[in-house]
């Protein structure tokens, strides 16, 4: 009847030989599978902490970025330091050589990564191998 302390169905009463066993919320978990939250109590929204969200692995790689209108641009390598932090260290090529190493952070539950120190300065990922960022974008090369 859907409400929370009434056996669920298939599940023996406390304490009966079973094949399964009594989770710590409460819920029957058959042998083999996989605890469900008790009756009454909604699933969690998302099965994966990262469902969705493009992995800082699968972002991991060397990449050209150019910015117009300047059509200065830059080479540089990403590299993953966690699940939701990135490193770009490389080369801007402007009318002077500029070398960079800076950190970004996921937003959170987004594609989106700033730069650390600087809130408004996303880079949106529309794939692993795609991103933009105000007036530049920039291509995954390897």
């Amino acid at each position: 009847d859907g409400f929370v302390g009434h056996a669920e169905a298939g599940a023996p009463e406390r304490g009966a030989a079973a094949a399964g066993a009594w989770g710590p919320t409460g819920a029957w978990a058959p042998a083999g599978g996989v605890a469900q939250p008790p009756l009454g109590v909604a699933p969690p929204a998302t099965a994966l902490p990262y469902q969705g969200l493009i992995t800082t692995k699968d972002i991991e790689g060397c990449w050209i970025c150019c910015c117009f209108p300047f059509c200065w641009w830059a080479l540089f390598k990403k590299v993953a330091t966690g699940p939701d932090t990135l490193n770009h260290v490389g080369c801007l090529f402007s009318p002077v050589l500029c070398p960079f190493d800076e950190p970004r952070t996921r937003v959170a539950g987004t594609n989106g990564f700033s730069k650390d120190g600087e809130p408004g300065n996303i880079d949106k990922y529309e794939s692993d191998h795609c991103v933009c960022n105000g007036p530049s974008c920039s291509m995954k090369l390897c």
